[in-house]
């Protein structure tokens, strides 16, 4: 099955773009500082072009889209206007954006010649405005309030070079908040160099939309916005989205989420800018895939929770205030078997040459940092760090902030990573895996050094960190090397095999060796911006079928209709279980004697879900003869809308892969997952299943498979003990 991928294919028909736009480039006396806002500002002001993006190179320019000729000798202040005659000369992907950078300007001329209706753009209710100034395409996703000033919460689209073939391009999607100027003052009135650099936003398409239907009208620019979160001490309030919602019960969350924005991209590019772009999303074919059961996880877990059991566990309470808390973990930690103590006096050390069993291990409940600044109270759990910080201690920090919620839930999730985070510890502690089996092969995982330049602008390669793992008693080791050792040398030789002549392992590249003592076979993991989409179009179409259906209404003689199959036997329902179909039909008819149609809020009322077969029939009854859809399922594995969210996939055709949820997914999918690529010094002609297995691991990451081979998690701790982090 091929995976859909943010990757696109950008096709210009120029002869009509030429047609009915024009391009300029426009050269800038200076961007540095306030310059950049006066020119940005300027443009919009004094030229007002449909769009506007900062070209893929050439520093200092501009290239504006304008649907009516500019006079190019007009002088103005800060900048020259130069046409662009022959667009052949431009990237296509600037051309692209200059395109859909356009679609608010294009929709809202449209809309006002009454050439499209809201049917047209699809059958959402309200759809939310969108916007394009200071280079961008925002939609409108939410409203917030801050110091009695209202913030807009937006998805930010733009067409950007794939990481590792900037032939290629790739559609980003990113949460942006707009913010008046004002809430970035400074103290004593003034304003960072940074804020007063952000050229303003435009933001009335907004108010007028969250201002629709009010007495008072929105005015021309309420406020002076910019590009910018908002920050309240060492707090930073950020925008906060899915990646995608998919309740049928709630089919408008799906428009709020970042695959319902980009499906009504998708729309708006259909609608308003077939004439000049086709827009293709690239899939990647599967090579090789594996699916986690909850099964195995649990079983995984249960293995975790035998081995801590075989240790002295201690709930160590330096601070919470309340004894339930350090009750609670103690009860559910009996519940996994677990035998734990309350202790408050000192911490034992952990002994590694007593070997894997009766060795102490704490879980220390108190307070995160925000709770002491905030209450201007001295942390005590950094003195308790600092005064054990020389021992060999066995602890995992728990706070009460994330063990419990505001309503003191007990978080059992949280607790039982905090739990594999001390199974960790304790492996780094010993130099040996003791919940896995020795792997198939030798090991060495590398990670780079780095220390930030003099200017802070970009970090410096001075050394790597190294885990050896020998499947002799399974053993694992660091060490750390200066660029200035040999191994160092060996290292970066080896990285420039595989990346090219002086190119060096990057802060987001890993470098992982099998068998080093005899084949030497390495590979590098770099991330990219490429993303497994889920199926968003296919699932855009559904989900405006649901809010169709909503917004309509039930009529109540499709329900009379169906029970007169289910009497004449025609359809067959299983009466045995109370309340049946039968039962929830015959209430709801008699309920609405007098009615033709009622709400879907009503309707809901009859619990007639989607788990039975009985009640799926009638909803797929209700679709197939009068075409109103009520109800559907598309989390399930069989319609693979959501594939890019579960599992491990790795494609042999583009060497990446990426790891995703087990089988079980929510309603709500928080992220999109990222592709990584595997660069090797020998060509992959085969998937390289000996190194995806290394992603096999459930506890590194909570219930999901690793992102990165699992042996980097322990190289981390081991650089986190020796004081290197």
């Amino acid at each position: 099955m091929d995976m859909l991928t943010n990757k696109v294919d950008v096709k210009l028909h120029y002869d009509q773009i030429n047609k009915d736009f024009y391009v300029y480039q426009i050269t800038a006396d200076s961007l540095k500082d306030e310059q950049y806002k006066y020119v940005v500002n300027a443009i919009y002001e004094k030229i007002k072009p449909l769009s506007l993006v900062k070209p893929s190179t050439s520093f200092g320019k501009f290239l504006v889209l304008c649907d009516q000729a500019l006079d190019i000798r007009e002088s103005h202040p800060n900048f020259t206007v130069q046409q662009v005659y022959t667009l052949t000369d431009l990237y296509e992907r600037d051309i692209a954006r200059l395109l859909i950078q356009a679609i608010p300007l294009l929709k809202q001329r449209e809309l006002l010649s009454a050439a499209i209706t809201q049917s047209d753009l699809g059958k959402t209710k309200d759809l939310e405005p969108i916007a394009s100034e200071g280079v961008g395409l925002y939609y409108f996703k939410d409203k917030d309030k801050i110091h009695n000033a209202i913030v807009f919460r937006t998805f930010e689209i733009d067409i950007a070079p794939y990481t590792f073939d900037p032939v290629q391009s790739v559609i980003k999607i990113n949460g942006t908040t707009f913010t008046p100027r004002e809430l970035h003052k400074n103290s004593d009135g003034s304003y960072p160099a940074k804020i007063l650099r952000q050229p303003s936003f435009n933001v009335t398409p907004f108010f007028e939309y969250i201002k629709k239907g009010q007495s008072k009208a929105a005015t021309s620019r309420d406020h002076d916005y910019i590009k910018r979160g908002v920050k309240f001490g060492n707090k930073q309030s950020r925008m906060t989205s899915e990646m995608i919602v998919v309740d049928s019960s709630k089919p408008e969350k799906f428009f709020k989420s970042k695959a319902g924005v980009l499906s009504q991209f998708q729309h708006d590019i259909n609608l308003l800018l077939s004439p000049y772009i086709d827009l293709t999303w690239l899939a990647l074919p599967q090579s090789y895939r594996r699916h986690a059961t909850k099964t195995d996880v649990d079983k995984h877990y249960d293995k975790i929770h035998q081995l801590l059991a075989a240790q002295q566990v201690y709930v160590c309470d330096i601070d919470s205030g309340n004894p339930d808390y350090a009750n609670q973990v103690v009860q559910y930690l009996g519940e996994k078997g677990i035998n734990a103590s309350v202790r408050q006096d000192n911490l034992l050390p952990f002994k590694s040459e007593d070997g894997a069993s009766n060795q102490p291990i704490h879980l220390i409940l108190h307070h995160d940092a925000d709770y002491y600044q905030d209450n201007n109270i001295t942390d005590p759990y950094k003195q308790f760090t600092q005064a054990v910080k020389d021992r060999c201690l066995l602890k995992q920090s728990l706070t009460i902030k994330s063990l419990f919620t505001d309503k003191d839930k007990f978080n059992i999730h949280m607790l039982d990573n905090s739990l594999t985070e001390l199974l960790i510890k304790m492996e780094v502690a010993m130099g040996k895996l003791i919940l896995s089996s020795p792997l198939s092969h030798n090991w060495r995982c590398i990670q780079g050094v780095y220390e930030d330049s003099e200017n802070g602008r970009k970090k410096i390669l001075i050394g790597y960190d190294v885990l050896d793992y020998k499947t002799v008693n399974n053993q694992i080791s660091h060490q750390r090397y200066e660029d200035i050792d040999h191994e160092a040398l060996d290292i970066e030789e080896l990285v420039a095999t595989i990346l090219g002549n002086d190119a060096q392992l990057g802060v987001d590249d890993y470098l992982i060796i099998c068998n080093p003592e005899s084949d030497n076979v390495a590979y590098i993991i770099e991330e990219s911006n490429c993303l497994p989409m889920p199926k968003f179009m296919q699932i855009d179409k559904i989900m405006r079928q649901l809010h169709e259906a909503q917004q309509y209404g039930f009529e109540i003689s499709w329900a009379k209709e169906y029970l007169d199959l289910i009497k004449s036997g025609v359809v067959n329902i299983k009466l045995n279980k109370k309340p049946n179909l039968l039962d929830k039909l015959s209430k709801l008819v008699e309920s609405n004697l007098n009615q033709n149609r009622i709400a879907y809020k009503q309707f809901k009322q009859a619990k007639i879900g989607y788990r039975s077969i009985d009640d799926q029939s009638f909803f797929n009854w209700v679709y197939d003869k009068h075409g109103y859809l009520f109800n559907t399922s598309l989390r399930g594995g069989q319609e693979g809308y959501l594939d890019a969210a579960r599992g491990l996939f790795y494609s042999d055709e583009s060497q990446t892969y990426f790891s995703g949820s087990t089988t079980n997914l929510n309603t709500s999918i928080a992220n999109f997952n990222v592709m990584r690529r595997i660069k090797s010094d020998i060509t992959l002609n085969e998937t390289p299943e000996h190194l995806l297995a290394l992603m096999d691991t459930y506890h590194i990451r909570h219930r999901q498979s690793t992102v990165l081979p699992f042996l980097f998690k322990h190289l981390r701790e081991f650089v986190r003990i020796e004081g290197h982090g």
